[in-house]
């Protein structure tokens, strides 16, 4: 959501609807299709997407008091009827619409589920990020008082102790429904989002210089491959969350400056392929929330795809054009929901009312 009075960030937003359209493409190949979650292009979408939500979700979650003093508490009761409240009403609707989808989900899809699985029924994504705002309210007194290399430590130092609880609660009920592994794994890209936007003017000038870009590129397609393919380096578990953390922060970095060069403050200077992109990512919590009840059973595909080998293109192509129509159905389905507030607010977790300007051009069309 952007600030009245400042320029919206374009970048940003293509960023996210880069990031959905993955997510719709991952779970093409796992729930539409299914039993090919080994393909290369499924790897490298489950280790993408998700960085760059939560690194976002840090850069814009961070915000500054009036006098200028930074990590200003997060609006959580905003927060929660903008994430909880969309996620356990539409999760709740998946429930029972998963039961004659003719899908075959590797979740728990049921109202256990729902409340004690880890995933939360696909939806697990709001939750872990609520979670995420959470830590950030209860440390942000101390980020404000302390040195920005200072807020690096405590960073890291939260991470440990979160690391550590997972650990000892690993495969117990509380674990899984609090989501701790999750909330681990992402709390240090979420951070380096929130302290990457204290420092906005600054970040964004170095990941800007060609040197930099390329050693973020060529760094984040080694450890993407490491990380895909982590037993072959012999990576144990701890150090493969390290290496994730490293991949999560360059890939921020090379990814930003790729969206920049796309995309303008003005909405003049947005081609046609940018505006579609910046669409979806305006519009990726619906995506998110109601994509699901539009996944179809594809299996058919299933046998094709391996004879090609589980081809990068082949599988590419398939979710591509599939998630484009999943996509489609959902925006059409938001654009009814959305003239409802009460709707919206409920399923797609927008609580904004229409803008005076809105209001005052549906008022000028109905008096013509």
């Amino acid at each position: 959501m952007s600030i009245p009075g400042t320029p919206r960030q374009y970048y940003m937003d293509m960023l996210k609807g880069a990031a959905i359209y993955m997510v719709v493409m991952g779970h093409v190949l796992t729930l539409c299709i299914g039993e090919i979650n080994d393909t290369f292009l499924y790897r490298i979408i489950g280790e993408i997407h998700m960085p760059l939500f939560f690194f976002i979700s840090g850069w814009f979650t961070f915000k500054r008091h009036s006098d200028g003093t930074p990590f200003r508490t997060p609006d959580l009761w905003q927060r929660t009827l903008q994430l909880l409240v969309p996620m356990v009403i539409v999760s709740s609707i998946w429930i029972f619409v998963f039961r004659h989808s003719g899908l075959q989900c590797q979740f728990d899809s049921t109202w256990r589920g729902l409340w004690t699985a880890t995933y939360k029924n696909g939806y697990w994504f709001p939750l872990c990020l609520f979670e995420l705002m959470l830590i950030y309210a209860a440390t942000s007194y101390l980020f404000r008082r302390i040195p920005a290399m200072t807020s690096i430590g405590l960073v890291f130092t939260v991470w440990a102790l979160l690391m550590t609880v997972s650990q000892k609660l690993a495969g117990t009920t509380i674990c899984n429904a609090a989501e701790l592994e999750l909330v681990t794994r992402f709390y240090p890209v979420f951070m380096a989002g929130a302290i990457a936007r204290m420092y906005e003017k600054r970040f964004l000038a170095y990941v800007h210089r060609p040197r930099v870009y390329t050693a973020a590129l060529a760094a984040s397609g080694f450890l993407l491959y490491m990380i895909c393919y982590f037993r072959k380096f012999g990576i144990s578990d701890e150090w493969l969350d390290i290496v994730r953390i490293i991949f999560h922060i360059t890939l921020a970095t090379a990814a930003i400056p790729i969206a920049c060069g796309q995309t303008s403050r003005t909405d003049a200077g947005l081609s046609r392929t940018v505006r579609f992109w910046t669409y979806l990512g305006r519009e990726s919590l619906a995506i998110y929330l109601l994509h699901y009840l539009f996944l179809f059973p594809m299996e058919w595909l299933r046998a094709p795809l391996r004879d090609m080998g589980l081809g990068f293109v082949p599988a590419a192509v398939t979710a591509g054009i599939a998630a484009a129509a999943i996509i489609g159905c959902v925006l059409a389905a938001n654009a009814i929901i959305s003239r409802s507030p009460l709707l919206a607010m409920l399923l797609t977790g927008k609580t904004q009312r229409a803008s005076k300007s809105t209001r005052l051009k549906f008022t000028t069309l109905n008096n013509i």
